[in-house]
Parts: C-alpha cells; structure tokens; sequence
C-alpha cells in the first residue's frame, strides 16, 4: 500500500500533493549505561558475574514456584479437611438421631 501511495504522489500533477503518512511506530531505546574504560572489569569477572546473576534469577524463581506449589497444597489440604468435618458432622447429626430412636 505505501508504494502505491508513493506512486501516487510521485505522479500526482495537482500542487497539493497528498501526505504520506506511516503507521509505524518503533520504540526508541536509550544508550545503555557504560563504564568508564578505566573502571572496566576483566572479561572472565563479568563472565562469573553474570553467571551468578542468572543463578540467582533461577533460585528466585524456584522460590517463587515452590510457594505456589505449597499454596496449592493447603488449598487442598484445607478442602479436604473441610470436607471430611462435614461427613463427621453429617455422621454425629445421624448418630444423635438413632441414639433418639432407641
């Protein structure tokens, strides 16, 4: 479609040719932050850095899983408890009734 539109203004004869506009929106990133040459560290330094930063980000994100794998087990723990107070509940009511009977 643009090129059409391109064709069009390049052979329009009317003065006012027509805008051409673009939908195209790219995202503008900052330069990253660099250390002065003389503050640099040794490649093998950043290399082991690095390392333990991922290793870090990899024990945060088991911690995390691992406290939803506990949530969901006192979910239904919890559940379960709750269903089995009813049944006793429901045994206790049908145990008062026949003890009522005799």
């Amino acid at each position: 479609m643009q090129h059409y539109r391109l064709y069009r203004c390049v052979m329009s004869k009317s003065p006012l040719r027509e805008s051409i506009t673009s939908s195209l929106v790219l995202p503008v990133h900052g330069p990253r932050r660099i250390q002065p040459l003389n503050k640099g560290i040794d490649p093998e330094i950043w290399e082991y850095e690095e390392s333990v930063r991922k290793l870090e980000k990899r024990r945060e994100e088991t911690k995390k899983k691992r406290r939803a794998e506990k949530y969901e087990q006192e979910k239904e723990d919890s559940r379960w408890l709750a269903d089995a107070q009813c049944r006793v509940s429901d045994l206790d009511s049908v145990d008062s009734q026949v003890r009522h009977i005799h």
